[in-house]
């Protein structure tokens, strides 16, 4: 079973909810990002004082966004579908953005801010455009001792024994990083998806312990004094999430973006069907602003395109990324994913119980234990009592024939 964001509500922003008027004329625009609040609230309260427009904000996974917009173009049927208000898909990743442009559920956009963006950061027909770089990190606990100085690295033998992994069926984010670690393998093995994989296979062979179902759980681990001194010192993971791990949540974790690091695109597109683009529009142009760059910087995102702010600026990590990172080609992962995830079931999964589930294993078998054993202790102190009865019973039979 997939494990998306479980985040499901619907915040209303902008002038509805600051005090603000609301120019019913000027439109609603809907948004849907899997960002966190502390990076949109200051943006849709912006927008809506500036604009009059009011926002509604929904978190939402990018895959679960992707199957929405699927299965509204599917309701719609040949009518085809009208919306009465406008719709801006902010912060979904490179790949789920150029599915939804294949299909069919896009508008074309093109933003002021994105003009100096290069080719390879924006849709063909400018469908969407790519306003951060999403760098994977390699995480590792405090103080640990080597680290690759290379991505590639990681799957030589000099890691056995060190690597925690979650489980890339059950996670959005790590069928991304798994697209972006095959594809230029696949392309050195001459379109060859099992050789490719043989890349990964040699970097599973230096994880420890089973797969993790979830990211918190992995990394908790990772950064756990319980485990200071045992296996499992690295994983691999999101830049910004470990920075705000270690900045923000006071993890005892640092990480670094080695030569040849993963990373992926997060952009935004407007989706079509809608009556009134212009609030869309509006919107997606506003997200752009340079007012908005030093708060975008503060929530770890690396903005693009890069010539917009001094990359000697950015915090250490950052500059790292950007000179280190490497796009995978996104047509290639989105054509091939789905056969990358079939291999990983053959070759990697099978047989194999993810952590969380051996950990709920052992809790079964423990509290199992534990009921057993008081059912036995009960039995044998029903057994005293009534041994102790019917002897008293007993005797005082006797003493009434006597």
């Amino acid at each position: 079973m997939r494990h998306f964001l479980l985040l499901s509500f619907a915040l209303l922003a902008g002038p509805a909810c600051s005090g603000q008027a609301v120019d019913a004329s000027a439109g609603v625009v809907r948004v849907y990002t899997p960002h966190s609040q502390a990076l949109v609230a200051p943006v849709v309260e912006a927008f809506g004082a500036a604009t009059k427009v009011r926002t509604e904000v929904v978190t939402m996974e990018s895959a679960l966004v992707l199957e929405k917009l699927r299965g509204e173009q599917r309701a719609a049927g040949t009518s085809g579908l009208t919306r009465t208000e406008s719709v801006v898909w902010w912060g979904a990743d490179e790949i789920a953005l150029e599915q939804a442009a294949v299909e069919g559920l896009l508008a074309p956009l093109q933003p002021s801010w994105a003009r100096g963006l290069a080719a390879a950061h924006h849709n063909a027909r400018d469908l969407w455009s790519a306003q951060f770089l999403a760098p994977f990190a390699v995480v590792h606990r405090r103080g640990v001792g080597a680290l690759p100085a290379r991505f590639e690295d990681l799957a030589s033998p000099a890691f056995r024994g060190r690597l925690l992994l979650r489980l890339p069926t059950d996670s959005w984010q790590m069928r991304l990083l798994l697209g972006a670690v095959l594809e230029p393998r696949m392309r050195e093995a001459g379109g060859s998806s099992e050789r490719a994989f043989d890349w990964f296979a040699m970097l599973d062979n230096n994880r420890v312990d089973e797969f993790f179902l979830k990211s918190d759980q992995m990394l908790e681990r990772l950064a756990s004094a319980g485990y200071s001194q045992g296996p499992g010192d690295l994983t691999i993971w999101t830049a910004s999430e470990a920075a705000r791990l270690r900045d923000r949540e006071g993890y005892a974790i640092g990480f670094t973006v080695p030569v040849g690091s993963p990373a992926y695109l997060e952009g935004v597109a407007i989706v079509a069907g809608s009556l009134d683009l212009r609030p869309a529009e509006q919107f997606v142009d506003f997200i752009g602003r340079d007012e908005f760059l030093a708060g975008y910087v503060q929530q770890g995102k690396i903005p693009l395109p890069i010539t917009r702010v001094e990359l000697d600026a950015l915090p250490g990590w950052m500059g790292e990324a950007y000179r280190n990172a490497r796009l995978p080609d996104r047509a290639v992962v989105a054509s091939h994913i789905s056969e990358w995830m079939a291999l990983f079931e053959q070759r990697l999964r099978s047989g194999a119980t993810p952590a969380s589930s051996a950990e709920d294993g052992a809790t079964f078998w423990l509290t199992l234990f534990d009921v057993v054993g008081t059912l036995l202790i009960v039995a044998v102190l029903f057994y005293v009592l009534r041994k102790g009865r019917w002897r008293t019973g007993g005797d005082a039979e006797s003493g009434a024939r006597a």
